[in-house]
C-alpha cells in the first residue's frame, strides 16, 4: 500500500515531485536487498517484525514504480479529467479515480511479491540471517537437514519441495486471479 500511495503521487503530480521520488526508488532498487538485510539483522536481531518490515520495505519501489507507471497511463483519461472538471480535489482524484484503475496492476504483481518474500526469508533463514531455531522456517529446515543429506535427504527435500510447491501455488493463484479472460 505504500509503494502504491508514492507511486500514484509521483504519477499524479508529475515534474519535480515525480523526479524526487524517482531519485529516491532508483536509490533503493540499487541496493542489495538481501546483503542489506544480513547488516540490519546482524546489529539489531531477527524476528518476525524485523524480518518482515525489512522485506516489506524492499517491496516498496517496485510497487511504486508500477502504481507510477498505471497512473501516467489514466491520468489524461477521459473519467479523470471529467471528475477533475465536475470539481473534485486532487485526494478524491488519487483515491476515487486514479487508484481504482491502478488497483488491478498492483495487484496483479502482489501475487509475485509474495512468492519473492517467501523465497528471500527462506534463503535468509537457511544462512542463518532469518528467523532462529526454535521458530519454524523453511530456510533453517533445509539447512538442519543439509548435515544428514547423505543418509537421509528426505530431511532436507522434504521443507525444500514443500517452498517451491507453495511458491509455484501462489504463482497459479495469482495467474488464476488476475487473469482477464475468466
Amino acid at each position: 500500500m505504500v509503494g502504491s500511495f508514492i507511486g500514484i503521487v509521483a504519477g499524479f503530480f508529475g515534474r519535480i515531485v515525480d523526479e524526487i521520488i524517482g531519485t529516491v526508488i532508483d536509490l533503493m532498487l540499487a541496493l542489495p536487498g538481501l546483503i542489506l538485510i544480513m547488516v540490519v539483522v546482524s546489529l539489531v536481531g531477527s524476528d518476525y517484525w524485523t524480518i518482515g518490515l525489512l522485506i516489506g520495505t524492499l517491496t516498496i519501489p517496485i510497487f511504486a514504480r508500477i502504481a507510477r507507471s498505471a497512473t501516467l497511463s489514466v491520468r489524461e483519461r477521459e473519467f479523470v479529467q471529467a471528475a477533475r472538471l465536475l470539481g473534485a480535489s486532487r485526494v478524491r482524484l488519487m483515491t476515487q479515480e486514479i487508484a481504482r484503475t491502478v488497483l488491478p496492476s498492483v495487484l496483479a504483481y502482489s501475487f509475485t511479491a509474495i512468492t519473492v518474500a517467501i523465497v528471500a526469508e527462506g534463503s535468509l533463514s537457511f544462512l542463518g540471517y532469518g528467523l532462529q531455531p526454535p521458530t519454524p522456517s523453511w530456510g533453517s529446515l533445509i539447512a538442519e537437514g543439509r548435515t544428514h543429506l547423505a543418509g537421509a535427504p528426505w530431511i532436507m527435500l522434504a521443507p525444500a519441495i514443500v517452498m517451491c510447491l507453495t511458491v509455484l501455488a501462489v504463482n497459479i493463484l495469482g495467474e488464476r486471479f488476475t487473469r482477464k479472460d475468466t
